[in-house]
């Protein structure tokens, strides 16, 4: 798949439907990924060997949860290079 082609969001794991204990006010979402899913997020690793995931859950209380892939051309354009002098700084 070309890079310019990829998806805006990558989507992965399952997210069940919300468990509600009113008693306490929580609401519990339980997530689980299969264990291909588990290595593919290492694709999307970051400089810093990270993996950023966001947890969404909208307004109907339906959840999923997406992936940040820094390899996209968009992402790219918006992350500041690793290697970039600040001229700003006083040190």
């Amino acid at each position: 798949m070309d890079i310019n082609n990829k998806p805006k969001r990558i989507y992965t794991g399952y997210v069940s439907d919300p468990k509600r204990f009113e008693q306490s006010g929580t609401t519990v979402y339980n997530i689980s990924f299969k264990e291909e899913q588990l290595h593919d997020l290492l694709k999307y690793k970051t400089a810093k060997n990270q993996v950023h995931c966001d947890f969404v859950v909208l307004n109907d209380g339906k959840a999923f949860m997406t992936v940040f892939d820094p390899h996209s051309q968009s992402n790219q354009q918006k992350m500041p290079k690793a290697n970039e002098v600040k001229e700003d700084l006083p040190f």
